[in-house]
């Protein structure tokens, strides 16, 4: 079998149809271009992969895999691969079912091909850098207003980089996706453009990083780190995505940003140090979950903020501000830590969490909230007390230390009023159980009510035996408080 040492050598031979004949690399012997070709007769060649010979027959590519380097792509970062990488994507639009590997380099590009190619797979080699220089994003993958494009992975299992200059536009464009798999990691793009923008994108599974603690930190800082939202002005919103432990580190505005966003999950990660908001929900996101992320150091001093509906935070680490803003309802916050938290939302729930991590209070100025064990950092206590749907509905023990008054008669009644209870408002409905037992011929359990708040009526009945005290010297009491409607 003929060997030729790169193309252009191999592309002055005269071969006859038929033959198979090797190369020891593209454009100079083992640049990592080698490859193996069929010798056919004239027919259209696209000159990156196929290529044309003196004598007009043409040497076609064999791979099962499109290797970047056997097509002509350069990746070293100064020559200009714009026209090849277009090539190599239109080799894909019309060779899907052969997987396209770029191997390990930095692709220098002017202009973004649209990778949106149905049933595709783009894979990379080692540390591959996609370095954009000029206006227009950097990485596209866009099916139009009314367009769809199903089943393609890129960058799935190893992360490309992108790379924009101080002129690029946004980092990772993504409309009209479907049951996509794309993970990149944008290491620059334009100052006032968002690193990652997902336009109309339903069961979409994203690995995305953008973070400045990198080795290789921004070149460009982006403004936003991930921007959700919609195709167009119409309903077509990003939904039942999933996205694996996102990373947004220190863009100059807010880190995430989940608009028109509808039951997407967002698994681990981190959104954290950025110049703004760490994470918002709009009030057009709906039942989204965020498992386990971080949103420490905010800019604005707000970590957190959510003002869409049924949106759920599980064990979210926050140092900075939560608010649940007044048009969010049934936000739901089950675990994590958290400092101060504002909450003017309807609905909203608040379960086995604790706050205070920085000193700051939970304050709660919505309806309808729901309160379950809430643990004060701060205080080192549960506070404030438990309820449901604004409702009290919380057990507290009370140390009393007070003698109970002697019954007029018998049978009779020892009563005491005014016992503070943090928390109970009048017409609750409250029970006392007491840890002491009472003198014999009393009834056991007493009765109690609340007609003042902040206040309860504890009272003793005397059935039998000489007038006494019910407890001479106190006791210690399990108070249960029940809001009613």
């Amino acid at each position: 079998m003929k060997t030729f040492d790169t193309v252009a050598k191999l592309k002055l031979a005269k071969l006859k149809e038929g033959q198979f004949v090797d190369t020891g690399g593209y454009y100079a012997k083992g640049d990592a271009g080698a490859a193996r070709y069929l010798i056919v007769t004239p027919q259209s060649f696209d000159g990156y992969g196929d290529h044309e010979l003196a004598n007009g027959n043409v040497a076609v590519l064999q791979e099962t895999k499109a290797r970047s380097k056997r097509h002509g792509l350069v990746g070293d970062g100064v020559a200009d691969d714009t026209l090849a990488i277009q090539a190599f994507r239109d080799f894909l639009s019309a060779n899907p079912s052969v997987e396209l590997v770029f191997d390990e380099g930095r692709y220098k590009y002017t202009t973004s091909p649209n990778w949106a190619i149905d049933k595709t797979i783009v894979t990379f080699e080692g540390d591959v850098t996609f370095y954009k220089v000029g206006a227009g994003t950097a990485l596209i993958f866009d099916s139009g207003t009314s367009g769809l494009t199903f089943d393609f992975r890129f960058g799935w299992g190893n992360r490309v980089n992108v790379e924009g200059d101080e002129s690029s536009y946004g980092g990772v464009y993504v409309r009209s996706c479907h049951h996509c798999k794309i993970g990149a990691n944008v290491r620059g793009c334009g100052a006032t453009f968002d690193a990652f923008r997902v336009e109309f994108s339903v069961l979409g599974e994203y690995d995305f990083v953008a973070s400045t603690n990198q080795v290789n930190t921004f070149s460009t800082q982006p403004l936003r780190g991930l921007y959700v939202g919609r195709r167009g002005t119409g309903g077509d919103a990003t939904s039942a995505c999933i996205f694996y432990n996102l990373i947004i580190e220190g863009v100059s505005g807010d880190g995430v940003v989940v608009d028109y966003g509808i039951k997407n999950l967002f698994l681990g990660g981190t959104t954290e140090g950025n110049g703004n908001t760490n994470l918002i929900c709009t009030a057009n996101s709906d039942a989204n979950t965020f498992q386990g992320i971080d949103l420490e150091v905010a800019g604005s001093g707000t970590g957190l903020s959510d003002a869409g509906a049924g949106n759920t935070f599980n064990d979210v680490l926050n140092d900075a501000q939560t608010t649940i803003e007044a048009t969010a309802v049934n936000s739901s916050v089950v675990g994590g830590v958290y400092d101060a938290i504002v909450n003017y939302g309807k609905g909203s729930s608040f379960t086995d969490f604790s706050y205070s991590s920085q000193g700051g209070a939970f304050t709660d100025s919505g309806t309808m909230t729901t309160v379950r064990d809430a643990y004060y950092l701060l205080g080192a206590r549960y506070f404030p007390n438990n309820k449901t749907q604004g409702r009290n509905d919380f057990i507290t023990t009370e140390s009393f230390p007070y003698t109970w008054g002697t019954p007029a008669g018998v049978p009779g009644f020892s009563k005491r009023t005014a016992l503070p209870v943090t928390g109970v408002k009048a017409g609750d409905i409250v029970t006392a159980t007491s840890l002491t037992t009472a003198a014999a011929g009393f009834i056991p359990t007493p009765s109690c009510e609340c007609t003042t708040d902040g206040q309860i009526e504890i009272t003793y009945t005397q059935l039998t035996g000489a007038a006494a005290s019910p407890l001479s010297s106190g006791s210690d009491f399990v108070i249960s408080v029940r809001g009613t409607d």
